[in-house]
């Protein structure tokens, strides 16, 4: 990628990588004998509406649209009619549009993790019902080499050799 006045680095190389892009087209502006383009009048600033938080552009367009329908009130058709009419000049692409839409909200379920597990992970207990009975085996199974471990200890195993020991003679 470029340096076209896109984030490069965190820290003071960004803002080096802004000022010369912004000072070669400068430049360029001045070899074409261009002027820079004057601002916006305060009419058509004030046109632009603040987006909400939390809206995305589907929404934004999604507002528009209903903005528009409202303007044709004479021609008042169910909004089922309208959609489909949408559907239909999108085509295959709109249908595809939705499809992600819908992959998104929808999480994978794991191997062995039924709908009670879902529910407790959103109470928020993290553990399927197949982990936390791998997890008590394992503790048990911990449990259980510890008191193996105490016994075979390294004194017990020399005990062991020296009666071997004795046994051979």
């Amino acid at each position: 990628m470029g340096t076209r006045g896109g984030l490069q680095r965190v820290g003071e190389r960004e803002l080096k990588v802004f000022a010369t892009t912004r000072r070669r087209r400068k430049e360029e502006r001045r070899k074409r004998g261009k002027k820079k383009k004057e601002g916006k009048g305060k009419e058509e600033r004030k046109m632009k509406e603040r987006r909400k938080v939390g809206e995305g552009r589907k929404d934004r367009e999604r507002e528009r649209k209903k903005k528009g329908m409202k303007e044709k009130e004479g021609k008042q058709e169910g909004i089922n009619g309208t959609r489909r009419k949408e559907r239909k000049k999108k085509g295959r692409r709109g249908k595809e549009g939705r499809k992600k839409e819908r992959r998104r909200k929808k999480k994978k379920r794991k191997a062995g993790e039924g709908r009670k597990d879902r529910e407790r992970k959103r109470e928020g207990i993290q553990e399927t019902r197949k982990e936390r009975e791998g997890r008590k085996e394992k503790e048990k199974e911990r449990k259980w080499n510890k008191e193996e471990g105490k016994k075979e200890g390294r004194l017990a195993r020399r005990k062991e050799r020296k009666e071997r020991k004795k046994n051979k003679r």
